[in-house]
């Protein structure tokens, strides 16, 4: 409470005269309030003393009736007898109510409730389905290391100059900047080829976002070599098209399990045998 705690609400609620909401708000008001705590505290020390020298009264009154009735011999009076055992019931019932009364200590603000778990959980139903499903791989995996393992560089002496070159051309500079690790740089001058060697520059370029990270813009310019039915290209750019979806996984999961299907199912393709070891990798992890 902000203001100083009010007795005859805490002595109503020792004495269970509280509604329920009034009790569950004055215990909550309780928890984070030490100068009520306190003050009930005192109040039911007070109360406790006060019946506690009911007791002792009683007790005399008792000891003083045993006393009378070995002197005189008279009987006690059928009131008094009431009385007394009416005291005795009191004292008993309040006794009991204060153990049955005493709050909870506060609950410390830094251990965390934890909400209890549903111990009844509704039965899953599978349902049955003739449609096969691509296989979902965990996310968990390290697909991108995978990636850079069976990862293949282009083979540079493939990008050159044509026997007409006498100074170097945007294509190889791309080609030395690329070399060099300047992917960025080799992308700008990419850019400046012409259309005669389009297909080279392409190739190129894409190997370059496959370096920076740009696995989807890498994917569609492998994917457009292997459509065109380039022939220098087409199969260096079909395995890389395949390192792009496995670096992409377990997003691209369904293009990437079809593409490696289709290689391992012919043995001519001249990545066959790294797409058994990408199998095995794959099964590894």
């Amino acid at each position: 409470m902000t203001q100083e705690p009010k007795e005859e609400t805490i002595r109503a609620y020792l004495k269970g005269g509280l509604s329920e909401n009034e009790r569950q708000a004055f215990e909550a008001e309780l928890s984070r309030d030490t100068a009520l705590a306190e003050s009930m505290a005192l109040i039911r020390a007070e109360m406790a003393a006060a019946e506690w020298l009911i007791a002792q009264e009683n007790r005399a009154l008792f000891a003083q009736w045993k006393l009378e009735k070995q002197n005189t011999g008279a009987n006690w009076s059928m009131g008094k007898l009431f009385i007394l055992a009416l005291c005795l019931v009191l004292v008993a019932g309040a006794v009991w109510y204060f153990q049955q009364k005493q709050p909870a200590p506060p609950a410390n603000p830094e251990t965390p409730v934890l909400p209890q778990a549903n111990k009844e959980k509704n039965p899953v139903v599978e349902e049955k389905s003739d449609v096969k499903l691509p296989v979902q791989r965990p996310a968990g995996r390290n697909y991108l290391a995978l990636a850079r393992q069976h990862y293949k560089e282009p083979v540079l002496s493939t990008v050159r100059r044509t026997p007409t070159d006498t100074t170097k051309t945007p294509l190889i500079l791309a080609r030395e900047a690329y070399a060099a690790g300047n992917y960025k740089e080799a992308l700008g001058l990419l850019e400046q080829v012409d259309s005669s060697r389009q297909q080279a520059a392409d190739f190129l370029a894409a190997n370059a976002l496959y370096h920076l990270g740009k696995y989807p813009e890498a994917e569609t310019k492998f994917e457009n070599l292997v459509t065109s039915g380039s022939t220098q290209y087409r199969y260096p750019s079909e395995w890389s098209l395949l390192v792009c979806r496995l670096a992409q996984l377990p997003a691209r999961n369904a293009v990437f399990e079809k593409q490696l299907d289709d290689v391992l199912k012919r043995p001519e393709h001249p990545y066959f045998q790294q797409a058994g070891n990408l199998k095995k990798d794959l099964k590894k992890q």
